[in-house]
This record gives C-alpha cells, sequence and structure tokens, in this order.
C-alpha cells in the first residue's frame, strides 16, 4: 500500500495517519481469503505482518507511527522497516532552504519560497538535531533563536526538538537502512548576520563524546559525504546498513536500491554493493536561468573513461544532449546550457554500471533567479 502525505505538516500529524492507514491495510488482508492461502505455504503459518518501506521523511513519519500512543499492537505487527536515507538526526540542508529559499527545484522565486517555509512545521522537523553549528572555534546545537535569526519559527524549532527527544525510545523492528553515499553533502553550517552558510565537512567525535582535535586543539573536520541531502551518519543508525554511491532522491527508485530493498524484503541475504568506492559524486544548482552556461562538477573518479553524462528535457525527450566532461582544476566537469525552461535531468553513467542523477530546474531569463543569487 502506497501511503501519501503533506510534508509541510509536523511528523507527528502524518504519522498518525499512518498508524490509522496501517492497521486498516493489514486488517483488510488478514481478512481476505486469499490470506488463509498463504498461510499455509509458510512453515509457521504465522499472520501476516507489516513491512515498512520508507524515503527520506517518511522514516520519521514510521518511526513516529509506531509510537504505542497510536497503536499499542502495531509495533508488534511489524516485521520490519526500511528506511531509504531518512534524516534521522535532520539535515542541514533544510536550514538551507529555510534561510534562503535554495536547494529545491521548485519553480516560484526563492524570497518567496522562503516566506512560505518559514511556518511549515514538516521543515522545521528536517532541522539538524545534533551539533551542527559553529560558534567561537566550537560546534553546538541549533536554538530556537538561531533558528529564528535564519527566517524560521521559535516555537516550530522548539516543537521539532521535543518531538525528535520523545522519538529516542521508538525502536523500529529488524530495521534496514539504505543510505546514500559518496555525494558531496552538507554536515555543517556557520550563521553570519542571518545568514546560512553551509559546509561539506563536519565534526566528528571520539567515544566519549568530545570532538577529535588537531596538536592546536583546534577541532578537525572530516569529509563523511551522503547522498547530497542527508549525510551519511545522519542516515545510517540502524543495525544494518546498505551503502550505495545514489543522490536522494535516486536512493528510492534507482535499479541497485529496489534490488537491495527487494532482497531485504524477501530475508535473503542481500551481499551489498561493489567491494571498494563504486559510482561517482555528483554537484549541480537546483535551478539555472534559460541560455546561460553552468557546470557540472563530478567527484571520486580517476577517469573519464567510460563515464557518460546526458542532459534530457523531462517535458520533451528528443531535447537531450551528450555533455563532454574536461578536467578543471583537479576535478570532472562539464558544462550545460539550455534553450527552454523546463525541467531538466543529470544522468551520470559510471563504468562500474552505477546512474547517478539529479533534476535541474531552468526558469526563464530575468529578475527572479539573478535576484534569488544576489
Amino acid at each position: 500500500m502506497e501511503f501519501a502525505y503533506d510534508w509541510r505538516l509536523p511528523v507527528a500529524v502524518n504519522a498518525r495517519l499512518l498508524a490509522a492507514a496501517a492497521r486498516e491495510h493489514l486488517t483488510s488482508w488478514r481478512l481476505h481469503p486469499a490470506h488463509d492461502t498463504a498461510r499455509r505455504h509458510r512453515v509457521d503459518e504465522r499472520e501476516a505482518r507489516l513491512v515498512f518501506v520508507a524515503h527520506s521523511m517518511g522514516g520519521l513519519i514510521t518511526r513516529a507511527a509506531l509510537d504505542d500512543r497510536y497503536d499499542s499492537d502495531l509495533r508488534g505487527d511489524t516485521r520490519g522497516v526500511i528506511t531509504l536515507g531518512t534524516p534521522f538526526h535532520g539535515a542541514v540542508k533544510a536550514a538551507v532552504i529555510l534561510n534562503t529559499g535554495r536547494g529545491t527545484p521548485v519553480p516560484l522565486p526563492h524570497r518567496r519560497l522562503r516566506a512560505i517555509c518559514a511556518d511549515m512545521p514538516g521543515l522545521h522537523d528536517l532541522l539538524p538535531q545534533y551539533k551542527s553549528l559553529r560558534s567561537n572555534g566550537d560546534i553546538r546545537h541549533l536554538t530556537p533563536g538561531d533558528i529564528t535569526s535564519i527566517g524560521g519559527n521559535a516555537e516550530l524549532a522548539r516543537n521539532a526538538a521535543r518531538f525528535h527527544h520523545s522519538q529516542k525510545p521508538i525502536g523500529l523492528p529488524d530495521h534496514r537502512s539504505v543510505v546514500g553515499i559518496n555525494q558531496p553533502t552538507w554536515q555543517n553550517l556557520t550563521i553570519r548576520d542571518g545568514q546560512v552558510e553551509a559546509h561539506l565537512d563536519g565534526a566528528r567525535a571520539h567515544a566519549d563524546g568530545t570532538f577529535i582535535r588537531d596538536n592546536n586543539k583546534n577541532i578537525k573536520f572530516f569529509h563523511v559525504h551522503g547522498d547530497g541531502t542527508v549525510y551519511k551518519e545522519s542516515a545510517a543508525i540502524a543495525p544494518a546498513v546498505t551503502t550505495l554511491p545514489l543522490q536522494h532522491g535516486d536512493v528510492a527508485k534507482a535499479r541497485t536500491a529496489l534490488e537491495a530493498i527487494t532482497e531485504i524484503i524477501r530475508e535473503d541475504a542481500h551481499m551489498g554493493p561493489p567491494l571498494g568506492e563504486a559510482g561517482c559524486g555528483l554537484t549541480a544548482p537546483d535551478l539555472v536561468e534559460a541560455g546561460r552556461p553552468w557546470k557540472i562538477t563530478l567527484s571520486g573518479i580517476d577517469s573519464l573513461a567510460g563515464t557518460t553524462c546526458l542532459l534530457t528535457n523531462l517535458e520533451d525527450a528528443k531535447d537531450h544532449q551528450k555533455l563532454t566532461l574536461s578536467w578543471d582544476d583537479g576535478q570532472a566537469r562539464a558544462v550545460a546550457t539550455v534553450a527552454a525552461p523546463s525541467l531538466y535531468r543529470i544522468s551520470i553513467r559510471t563504468p562500474d554500471d552505477f546512474t547517478v542523477t539529479q533534476l535541474v530546474m531552468a526558469d526563464e531569463p530575468g529578475l527572479p533567479l539573478r535576484e534569488s543569487q544576489e
């Protein structure tokens, strides 16, 4: 059963709806005549139970839905939970969207998008709940005051922090995480004069919780990477983790991800991705201007041989172009220009048979895009 939810609403609201829908779905199947037939093919002849497959925010909703307050028997009636790129500890990208309106291919001027996001409880639920703010030589948690300073709502920030704290005791039955890796991903942030500066590296802690520091007692920063939206350590909280070199959206739809999910559901042993660092990282703007060139950057590759880059107009399949990759200052890059406003897909195919994709919105030339870049 597919469960659609409004990501603008609080996770708790969607969780209550999911708990009710899951119970109805399971009850309906257990009462179906085909259920008894299926049970007879099992050695233990047990009743059917639920398996949740949840992408991104859906994993937070699933965890909350298994709270006994909504359905005291639902967790016991759940065989397993598979989360795909779920930001269990939040994502810096949510703070960037809240602050600038940038970070998602939505065809609206960024100032307007920022105003809309300011009072969205769902977006506040996605803010980092780990120590992510670099301040005065240290790293600390975001406070409601910090959220207000970047354009958010202090009360929604407090509600989000309380909600995440309440979720810690909730265990996910037979939890498996599918986690995107190798993609440059924001991990920390700095706030200066109400502006967010996101960082592609972050602090890491010793077993006692203290940060790793260099010989000069300064905090050391590490590029952990992730899926381009959720950094690895925010998504990989399950006892069993499958890592795939994919972008955030691809974690829920790429062939390799679907194969991993299928094997987990079948209770077969999934051997994981090929040994070594497969695939590559992809960085591209979320919004570009038609008629003006922009850059695509790849990371994690040593050779361009066998790597292809294709740009396709999703509104006109005949409008596609193969982009030329070249080395630029030690990084693999391609320059792209699109003639018409539309939604485009970048597809990178690597020699190890992985495809990494990202969506880019091309807007009309003019003020909205330039205004948002200033």
